[in-house]
């Protein structure tokens, strides 16, 4: 998405203003099944997909933080565990951020009731002002 703006664009909405990028990845509940100190079935290969989801983050946060540090916007980021809401929320509120920036997917029915909506849960609970951009 920050691939497509100009950088007089980017120049234009942040100004002087710092920009911080941050992806959640969410473990999800933890299983609690197995004997303490044994590995479940599956336990491995759950890590292997969250470690892999991690690495995703990392160079998603890096692209957009080089997309932006090239127009000349002072930028840092960062990579949370943890549930997204909540950690996006915390995030804003730990940097006094004046504006969240989220992207939404736009879920809708039986999809948005399942795997319910960052972008709605920060929209409802974050501290100040809340975008929501729509991805393509």
């Amino acid at each position: 998405m920050l691939a497509a703006l100009t950088a007089g664009a980017l120049r234009a909405a942040f100004g002087s203003l710092p920009a911080r990028i941050v992806d959640v990845v969410d473990r999800g509940q933890a299983w609690t099944a197995a004997e303490p100190g044994s590995d479940p079935v599956g336990a491995a290969a759950y890590e292997g997909l969250v470690a892999a989801a991690l690495e995703e983050a990392k160079r998603e946060v890096a692209a957009g933080e080089a997309v932006l540090v090239a127009a000349g916007i002072r930028t840092t980021a960062a990579v949370r565990e943890g549930h997204a809401a909540a950690e996006l929320i915390g995030e804003a509120a730990s940097a006094g951020a004046d504006l969240i920036v989220i992207g939404s997917h736009g879920h809708t029915g039986l999809a948005r009731l399942v795997l319910g909506s960052v972008a709605r849960s920060v929209l409802m609970h974050a501290h100040c002002s809340v975008l929501v951009v729509p991805v393509r």
